[in-house]
């Protein structure tokens, strides 16, 4: 299995809050990026209009739904924009 290589200049950031914390210090790095991982792997599959990008409500994976805001049939967009909507939206990549 490939296993990534910290850059260097984080490994005494590391290091120290593994003896702060008297945990090793691949559990530091597990403890930090797990929660962030889980949480990018549960919002792709939260499915948005393609137009307006609000949430839609559909029972199962689809490429079309009826956007309630739009009023109208529409993409299912599986991606989360990354803002609140307001002023330019950017969002992530699409699956």
């Amino acid at each position: 299995m490939y296993s990534p290589k910290i850059k260097s200049d984080l490994i005494p950031i590391l290091y120290r809050l593994s003896k702060e914390k008297e945990k090793p210090m691949t559990r530091i790095v597990d403890d930090l990026l797990r929660p962030e991982l889980v949480r990018y792997e549960e919002q792709k599959e939260i499915p948005h209009c393609v137009s307006c990008y609000s949430r839609l409500e559909i029972s199962s994976r689809s490429v079309t739904a009826f956007c309630k805001l739009c009023r109208s049939e529409t993409f299912v967009l599986y991606s989360v924009p990354l803002n609140d909507f307001k002023g330019k939206v950017d969002r992530k990549e699409v699956i």
